[in-house]
This record gives C-alpha cells, sequence and structure tokens, in this order.
C-alpha cells in the first residue's frame, strides 16, 4: 500500500519521520515533500503486541462491524454530520458516547473524576 500524510507542520513531520526510522524504515524508503510524507507499507517494521492473535482480531472485528453496521442504519436516512450525530445521539447513547471520546485518554477521564469535586 502507497501511503502519503500530510502533517500538521514540520514539529510533527520531524516526529513522524523519528518514528519510522526508528520501526525500521530507511531514508531512501521515504519521501519527503513539505510536510507531506510518502513511503510504501508492504509489511508490519515492528513487533505486534503479544495479545494479536487470530482469534482476538476476529473478536474485535466482529464488535467494529456490529458497530459500523448500527451507525450505518441509525444514520442512513441523513446526509450530513450534524444530523447524523444527532440521530446517534438519540437513537444509541452508547455509540454516541463512544463517537464523541474517540481519541480521548481513558486517563484524562479517570484524573477528571477524582478532581471533579475540587471544581467550581
Amino acid at each position: 500500500m502507497d501511503i502519503a500524510i500530510t502533517l500538521k507542520d514540520s514539529i510533527m513531520r520531524d516526529a513522524f519521520l523519528i518514528g519510522l526510522k526508528n520501526a525500521g524504515y530507511s531514508e531512501k524508503e521515504i519521501t519527503i515533500k513539505g510536510n507531506k510524507v510518502s513511503l510504501e507499507f508492504s509489511h508490519t517494521r515492528t513487533a505486534q503486541p503479544i495479545s494479536r492473535i487470530r482469534e482476538t482480531d476476529e473478536i474485535i472485528q466482529s464488535k467494529n462491524k456490529f458497530l459500523c453496521d448500527n451507525y450505518r442504519n441509525i444514520t442512513a436516512n441523513y446526509d450530513n454530520l450534524s444530523d447524523k450525530i444527532m440521530a446517534i445521539r438519540e437513537q444509541s447513547p452508547g455509540l454516541y458516547v463512544r463517537i464523541i471520546n474517540i481519541g480521548k485518554d481513558k486517563n484524562i477521564f479517570r484524573s477528571y473524576r477524582v478532581i471533579k469535586k475540587y471544581l467550581n
């Protein structure tokens, strides 16, 4: 697979390049144009977690398929993201919480629960 990613700025680009080099990519395998980095991904370069076995991958992918199918069914009649998210919020609050928490670190939520009683 050929991959191209444009990073926000040179700091992010340089950090990404360090990660690629640490993963085993050589400079000749990477193309850089401004903040855009391109490379060919043909195989993993780093060890996979010990929990990555066929059986657990199948379970995870089944759950992912269920969530995607659920999202598609709920949002089929809407043509913009705002309406889709509102439909999810009304019809599947659990899925809504998953969506709004994408990319949020669970440790942040744990810390907030500890300190929230001291706020206000």
